[in-house]
């Protein structure tokens, strides 16, 4: 084909604007919760002291089944120290003090 009648075809191919994307949102209403209920527990734990699974329960307002499988996917990941016979919940040194680095560059914003 040559240039010239490639010219031709493509001026005959009409062009649709460019209509960009809906916004993908972040979280979902789903993933909202379990966020917000984990912030809660890790604001219960920010203190570094033993908090029993009661208490968790309490300041989330979730089922003690939910408040669990959250708490046990937070120590999975090494968030928290979990004592499941005591049923009890702490942060891990390391992830207390991450907790009040993030604290103390927030008042430095504010």
């Amino acid at each position: 084909m040559s240039l010239s009648r490639l010219e031709k075809s493509s001026e005959q191919i009409p062009q649709k604007p460019f209509i960009p994307p809906t916004p993908i949102a972040l979280t979902s209403t789903r993933e909202s919760w379990a966020l917000s209920a984990i912030d809660d527990i890790l604001e219960l734990l920010k203190d570094g002291r033993w908090h029993n699974v009661r208490e968790a329960v309490e300041r989330s307002g979730l089922h003690e089944s939910k408040v669990e499988k959250i708490l046990s996917f937070l120590a999975e990941y090494k968030f928290i120290a979990l004592n499941k016979e005591q049923q009890e919940a702490k942060l891990t040194p390391t992830m207390l003090k991450f907790l009040k680095e993030i604290q103390r560059t927030n008042k430095k914003v504010s």
